[in-house]
């Protein structure tokens, strides 16, 4: 992150109740809240220079571990990016958001023969 609006972005949540106080504190029993910030322009930059840097011809994989987001997956997913998925629920979170099955890397180390069928079998009917 630039770091350019993410103070500015904090006092706003907070100014408008959006997250709580910015005390450390913890109160058992209360809720705390969190807020993930992005800075939105850097992230498709970052996607940009990939694709500049190794050409469009190459999958460019995304790890869902690192950023399971929706909203963050649907920028990549609409700039033609791929997923590296290291497991079938990631596999699954990625097929719901609309990724076709190969622009799907399911790189798990340990993988069952069932989640192999169903990504095999997603992968052959997908038309």
């Amino acid at each position: 992150m630039s770091g350019k609006t993410s103070q500015r972005a904090l006092s706003a949540a907070i100014s408008q109740g959006i997250l709580g106080s910015p005390s450390l504190t913890y109160e058992p029993g209360k809720p705390k809240h969190a807020g993930l910030f992005y800075d939105l322009d850097e992230f498709e930059s970052g996607l940009d220079r990939a694709e500049e840097a190794f050409g469009k011809d190459v999958l460019h994989a995304i790890a869902v571990k690192a950023n399971p987001v929706s909203a963050m997956l649907k920028i990549i997913l609409k700039k033609g990016h791929g997923l590296e998925c290291a497991s079938i629920t990631e596999v699954l979170h990625g097929m719901d958001l609309g990724f076709p099955p190969e622009k799907i890397v399911f790189d798990s180390p340990v993988k069952t023969e069932p989640e192999l069928s169903m990504t095999t079998i997603e992968y052959y009917l997908k038309d």
